[in-house]
C-alpha cells in the first residue's frame, strides 16, 4: 500500500530527524509491512534526467545494476539499501516508483492469447479444422496478428503475508553444536549471481549462442509439426552429435556453479557470524563446507517455494479478442531491466533501449530543454520588442530632429530595464508561457 503524507507532516518529521527532506519524496509501505527485509516505511524520490539518459543508453546487461545504484541514492533513510530487499520487495518498490513518477498505464502490451480466446475463435469461425480459424491461428503464431492491450497498473494486486511466513531457518548440530542459518536471498545476491555466471561463462555464452538459437528453432518447428502444420522432417534442423555433447557439458558446468551460488545466496549466518553481506564469491567458498547439509537446504526451499509476497502475477482484464473478462498472467519482474513499458512518453526512451543513440539523446534533451526554451523564447521576444523599440526610437529621433515628432518614445535603456525587471520576475514567481512538461523529472 502506497501512502503519501501531507507536506506539513513530511517537513515536520524531516526537521525532527534533521534530514534534508523535500516534497519530491514519496512514502512507501510495502505489502509485507516490514516483516521480511524491507523496513515498514521508507521514502524515495525520482530519478534525475541525467540518470534517465544514462539508463536509456546503457547495454541491457548494465541496466539492472545501474538502476539499483541510482535508486539507492534516492532513498531518504541512510540505513536502507534496496539491494538488501528480497527480489519481490524490490520489484514492488519499482512498481510504486514507476507508477507514481512515470505512468499508471502500460500502453500496447503484447497480449498473450489465452485458451478461451482460441476457443472463441474456433466457435466463431467454423471449428478447429476450418480454413478461416487455421488462418487466424497461423497469423497469431507467426505474429502477423499481434493483439494489443493497455494495462492499468492499478489492476495489479499484492499478497497478504501469512502469520506463519518463513523468512529464515537456523539448523544446529546437536553433537558438534555447529549452527548455520538459511534465509530468503536478497536481490543484491541474485544480481551478483547473474553477473558471476555471465562473466564466468561469457566466452561460452558467445560460443554457443548460435547453438541455442538452432535448438530453439528446432523446438518451435517440432511443436508446429505436432500441432498439425505440414513441416517435413528434413526441414527441421539437427545439431551435430559432437557439438551437442560439447554444449551439454557446458550446460552441466553452468548448472553446477549456479546451484552452488544459489545455495550461497541463501546463507545468512554461520555460527554467530553474520555472512549475509559477504560478496557472492566468498559465500560460495563458505557454501562448500561439508557441514552445511544439502538436505536442510532443500528442505528450506520446499518450505518456502509456495510462499508469496509482493505483487500478484495475475490480473483481471478485458481480452482484446473476445471482449470478455479473463484472468491474465502478468508479471512486472522485467521492471528490473525496464522492459515492460511501451508508451509514447519519455519513459519509452528508457525502456525501449533503442540503439539509435542519436535519436534517444535528441528526444530526451528536447524534453529536458522545454522549460529552458520557454524562458529563452520569452527573453527572445523581449529582445525583439527592444530592438523594435530601438528602431522606433531612432525613427522618432530623426523625426524629432526634423521637427515632426515632439514626444520621443521609450529609449533603449528603458527597454533594457523592462527586460531586467521581467527576468528578475521569473525568479519571483512570475509564470512563463505554458510549455510541454517534463513530468516528474528533476535535475
Amino acid at each position: 500500500m502506497l501512502k503519501q503524507d501531507d507536506t506539513y507532516n513530511l517537513f515536520k518529521k524531516a526537521r525532527e530527524n534533521r534530514l534534508n527532506f523535500d516534497e519530491n519524496y514519496i512514502a512507501i509501505e510495502l505489502s509485507e509491512h516490514g516483516r521480511v527485509y524491507a523496513p515498514k516505511l521508507f521514502h524515495i524520490k525520482n530519478l534525475t534526467v541525467k540518470e534517465v539518459l544514462d539508463l536509456s543508453l546503457a547495454d541491457n546487461e548494465e541496466i539492472p545494476n545501474k538502476l539499483l545504484t541510482y535508486l539507492n541514492t534516492k532513498v531518504l533513510e541512510d540505513n536502507v539499501n534496496l539491494g538488501d530487499f528480497t527480489k519481490e520487495e524490490y520489484i514492488e518498490t519499482l512498481y510504486y516508483v514507476f507508477k507514481v513518477f512515470f505512468t499508471k498505464t502500460i500502453k500496447r502490451h503484447h497480449y498473450i492469447v489465452q485458451e478461451s480466446d482460441l476457443n472463441y475463435l474456433k466457435n466463431m469461425n467454423g471449428g478447429e479444422s476450418a480454413p478461416e480459424y487455421l488462418r487466424l491461428k497461423h497469423d497469431l503464431d507467426t505474429e502477423k496478428w499481434v493483439p494489443m492491450v493497455d494495462i492499468d497498473l492499478d489492476l495489479v494486486k499484492t499478497y497478504e503475508v501469512p502469520d506463519n511466513f518463513i523468512k529464515e531457518v537456523t539448523i544446529t548440530n546437536r553433537v558438534s553444536n555447529f549452527s548455520y542459518t538459511y534465509g530468503l536471498p536478497c536481490y543484491r545476491d541474485l544480481r551478483d549471481i547473474e553477473d558471476f555466471i555471465y562473466y564466468t561463462f561469457q566466452d561460452d555464452i558467445k560460443k554457443y549462442e548460435s547453438v541455442e538459437k538452432l535448438l530453439k528453432l528446432r523446438s518451435e518447428q517440432l511443436k508446429r509439426r505436432m500441432d498439425g502444420e505440414d513441416i517435413p522432417l528434413n526441414a527441421i534442423p539437427v545439431l551435430p552429435k559432437a557439438l551437442e555433447t560439447q554444449y551439454n557439458a557446458y550446460v552441466y558446468r553452468r548448472q553446477m556453479i549456479y546451484s552452488l551460488s544459489s545455495k550461497a545466496a541463501y546463507l545468512k549466518r554461520i555460527g554467530d557470524k553474520d555472512v549475509s553481506h559477504y560478496n557472492i564469491e566468498d559465500k560460495m567458498q563458505l557454501a562448500k563446507d561439508p557441514r552445511l547439509d544439502l538436505k536442510h537446504f532443500t528442505d528450506f526451499l520446499e518450505k518456502t517455494q509456495n510462499q508469496h509476497i509482493g505483487l500478484k502475477k495475475e490480473i483481471n482484464l478485458i481480452s482484446p479478442i473476445t471482449n470478455a473478462m479473463v484472468k491474465y498472467e502478468f508479471s512486472l519482474d522485467s521492471l528490473i531491466a525496464l522492459k515492460p513499458f511501451e508508451t509514447n512518453n519519455l519513459y519509452e526512451l528508457i525502456v525501449s533501449l533503442s540503439k539509435n543513440t542519436a535519436n534517444s539523446v535528441s528526444e530526451i534533451m528536447d524534453m529536458q530543454m522545454d522549460r529552458v526554451l520557454a524562458l529563452h523564447n520569452t527573453l527572445a521576444n523581449l529582445a525583439e520588442k527592444e530592438k523594435e523599440a530601438s528602431e522606433k526610437q531612432k525613427d522618432e529621433q530623426m523625426k524629432s530632429a526634423s521637427g515632426m515628432i515632439k514626444n520621443p518614445a521609450l529609449g533603449m535603456s528603458g527597454m533594457q530595464s523592462q527586460v531586467n525587471r521581467m527576468a528578475a520576475g521569473v525568479g519571483n514567481g512570475i509564470k512563463l508561457p505554458s510549455m510541454p512538461s517534463m513530468g516528474n523529472f528533476h535535475l
